[in-house]
């Protein structure tokens, strides 16, 4: 089976992950194969993951609803599940992220 991408520590490869996978509350989970680069060494790792989108909410703002994404992200070899809350191109919250001040709305992802 080949990879269908790269994931690392930054917050972008959240973002990158979920964009390619443009889930919908309602489908099923969907299997993604992705290669990780460990630390000193740069040596190349595969990943298993299991992502569902658990639902997606409209939060009020100052400025207009903020439409939150909330993604369950399964490590298929450990078992291991973390929540992961997106909004537009921004990490709201996941493992080790906390956002503490948004300075501008997202963008919305289409």
């Amino acid at each position: 089976m080949r990879a269908h991408a790269f994931t690392g520590s930054s917050p972008a490869f959240l973002v990158a992950t979920a964009r390619l996978l443009r889930l919908t509350p309602s489908a099923a989970a969907t299997r993604v194969r992705l290669v990780a680069f460990t630390d000193p060494v740069l040596a190349p790792r595969t990943l298993d993951q299991s992502w569902v989108l658990v639902k997606s909410e409209a939060h009020p703002t100052d400025n207009g609803p903020l439409a939150v994404d909330e993604y369950q992200v399964t490590a298929l070899d450990t078992g291991e599940q973390r929540s992961v809350h997106l909004a537009g191109d921004v990490v709201l919250a996941a493992p080790g992220i906390e956002l503490e001040d948004l300075e501008s709305p997202p963008s919305v992802l289409g």
